[in-house]
């Protein structure tokens, strides 16, 4: 019995284990950093996410979702200059080249937050979970800047 038992947890961990390294790829190769969203009042309804993820593995993936930081709704975006004005559109990923980066930043690729449950204070921080094509999920820390310190109205 113990035998089964030993046996049950050993496929079980391993299982856990190929879910994170069947495309050769682990957390660890999966670095987030600088990211900071702007702040959002109570009035708010929507905010954005800005940060640079770097690829440290030798294959590619995207990042497929987000979610957290009080809000109800994590979307993917970009802005589109469309009948010469610059648009936001939803996109289903953003593409993270092997051994490269995506930055996310004001006028291209970034997360929007929606319906946000609490406000997000210049000073503080929140956490948001990033969700990659390799199955990966990371948690990340995220700084909330004054709306003035943005360029962004």
């Amino acid at each position: 019995m113990a035998n089964k038992i030993l046996l049950i947890a050993t496929v079980a961990a391993l299982s856990t284990l190929n879910a994170f390294t069947a495309s050769g790829q682990t957390a660890n190769d999966v670095v987030v950093r600088d990211a900071w969203v702007r702040e959002a009042t109570p009035q708010d309804r929507a905010t954005g996410v800005f940060l640079v993820i770097e690829n440290r593995s030798t294959t590619a993936l995207s990042l497929v979702g987000a979610d957290g930081a009080g809000a109800a709704t994590g979307e993917l975006h970009t802005m589109k200059m469309a009948n010469e004005m610059m648009r936001m559109e939803r996109v289903q990923e953003i593409p993270i080249p092997a051994r490269g980066t995506a930055e996310l930043k004001p006028g291209g690729f970034h997360i929007m937050l929606f319906k946000l449950s609490k406000p997000l204070v210049a000073g503080g921080s929140t956490t948001l979970t990033l969700h990659f094509s390799n199955g990966v999920t990371k948690s990340v820390p995220v700084a909330v800047v004054k709306r003035s310190a943005t360029g962004i109205k």
